[in-house]
């Protein structure tokens, strides 16, 4: 079976083309050359189609072996406040280039397209931000699944202009369950 695997903030994703039809939005020439001309625009990972029935977008952030520092304590704090904020930022611009790439596409029905007229029609769009954090002891961990529900929370409230549907996940707690998708952590030698 085809699949197509990304690696991003050392986690290798792998997605199965018979469920996914899917690309890294950030590396795309499209993007690219709408971020060449605007200076400060910003990207979410992965974005395609699952089973064509649901539009759904990735930002991954890695921060395993980071957690002693305070930039990164910083973004994760208060209900990860400060990276709620950068994340649905990304998903903003996303959603701008992908109409701009999608008006400037003559073929018919590309996934820029379908991405639009899924955004239009009001059907399931899913915005997965996925954190990857050092967690280390056993009151961390619990401590860390009942925030994972607040942080979902927030960037639920900054996206609802797009969707509800959004998720904060990790390899250890991961809210939906598709066919023909994982992740791994890389493993360096």
């Amino acid at each position: 079976m085809a699949t197509k695997t990304f690696t991003e903030s050392n986690l290798t994703f792998t997605f199965e083309e018979t469920h996914w039809e899917i690309l890294k939005f950030d590396e795309h020439p499209k993007y690219i050359e709408i971020s060449n001309a605007l200076a400060g625009t910003k990207a979410i990972d992965f974005l395609g189609f699952y089973n064509n029935t649901a539009f759904v977008m990735f930002e991954v952030k890695g921060f395993r072996g980071y957690g002693s520092q305070k930039s990164v304590n910083d973004r994760l704090a208060e209900g990860m406040e400060v990276l709620s904020t950068e994340i649905a930022q990304k998903v903003k611009d996303t959603a701008a280039a992908i109409v701009g790439i999608s008006r400037n596409i003559r073929a018919d029905n590309t996934l820029w397209q379908k991405a639009v007229k899924q955004i239009i029609e009001n059907k399931s769009v899913i915005i997965v931000a996925w954190i990857e954090e050092d967690l280390n002891n056993i009151a961390l961990k619990a401590r860390k699944k009942n925030e994972m529900s607040v942080r979902a929370e927030k960037l639920k409230n900054k996206l609802k202009w797009l969707t509800t549907n959004v998720s904060v996940d990790n390899i250890k707690e991961q809210h939906a369950i598709w066919e023909g998708f994982t992740v791994n952590h890389v493993i360096h030698r």
